[in-house]
């Protein structure tokens, strides 16, 4: 009589999960475990719902809970070290990505998973034999070509990096990250027509792609061909009002002794980001040398709300009054 009780709470969270409802789950789900705290599917479906309410330490303790009492599981493993990556404690996220990867060293996300947070934890090299072991299982899957390729152009490796983009290419000829990973390689080695090459291709997938843009138009003022660069800047923008975009064209403006037309592209830029501090920063410094002292105080002081230790606000702010 009490499984059938238990079944049946069960299925009613889970109908309730599925549809998207997800208070009545997760009451579902709390109550089942009232009654049966070693319920594993209920402690994992309760822990995706708690992450998506931002609660990732209840989610954690759900997680150790159910590994208290089932340790061999890959999946729980698995799941339990994205979480710990998301919550920024990237040596537990490894540790639980490698004991998911001992149970089955054939999990491809495990595997997959833990390479990148060993990139982004700086351990480049055991990233790297992680990728190629990723690359061993699917070797026609674009994301360990490709990152192993960036892993590469890291530690100096520029052939290797080139190679294994363009093998990742090879998988997925129109993916534009896996194009200007390939661009960026390829300046570095200083192959810089090969790389304008590459970004340019991204571009034309994508028109709208401000990453592309962006590596595209740094290249070129690399390469002293400014007229080229705000040409492109200029030609983006009419397709897009990424506020990256807008910040450059800002730049450029300012450089080339435009003030008023800085100050309308940072403006727009700001519009859609309001806390960036750089910007207020720049823009903040344009008006300043323009002489317009109220709205300049007025970025001055919007910045020390975003950055209260601002030295260089504290600083202008003290000139200006």
């Amino acid at each position: 009589m009490q499984t059938d009780k238990l079944q049946a709470i069960w299925e009613t969270a889970l109908a309730a999960h599925q549809d998207g409802d997800l208070t009545t789950a997760q009451t579902g789900y709390e109550h089942l475990l009232a009654l049966e705290g070693k319920h594993l599917p209920a402690l994992v479906n309760l822990a995706t719902i708690l992450r998506v309410q931002g609660r990732s330490e209840d989610a954690a303790k759900c997680y150790r809970h159910a590994l208290s009492f089932t340790d061999d599981s890959p999946e729980l493993w698995f799941n339990y070290g994205n979480l710990l990556q998301a919550q920024g404690r990237e040596s537990e996220a490894i540790k639980a990505f490698r004991q998911a990867l001992i149970i089955r060293p054939e999990l491809f996300q495990a595997r997959l998973s833990l390479a990148n947070t060993l990139r982004q934890s700086g351990q480049l090299e055991a990233a790297l034999a992680e990728y190629q072991y990723a690359i061993e299982l699917r070797s026609d899957e674009v994301t360990p070509l490709t990152n192993a390729g960036n892993v590469l152009r890291r530690l100096g490796r520029l052939d290797e990096a080139i190679r294994f983009h363009r093998r990742a290419l090879k998988c997925d000829p129109d993916n534009i990250d896996v194009r200007i990973n390939l661009g960026n390689a390829l300046r570095d080695a200083n192959r810089l027509k090969e790389a304008e090459l590459a970004y340019r291709y991204a571009i034309e997938l994508s028109p709208q792609s401000s990453s592309a843009v962006i590596a595209l138009y740094r290249l070129l003022t690399h390469m002293g061909r400014e007229a080229d660069a705000w040409s492109l800047l200029s030609e983006s923008l009419e397709l897009t009002t990424d506020p990256q975009l807008l910040a450059l064209a800002a730049g450029w403006a300012y450089q080339y002794k435009r003030p008023d037309q800085a100050v309308v592209y940072y403006q727009r830029a700001l519009a859609d980001v309001p806390d960036n501090s750089k910007w207020l920063q720049n823009l903040a410094v344009v008006l300043t040398e323009q002489g317009k002292v109220d709205k300049a105080i007025e970025k001055w002081r919007r910045l020390l709300q975003v950055d209260p230790h601002n030295a260089t606000a504290h600083f202008r702010l003290g000139t200006l009054y």
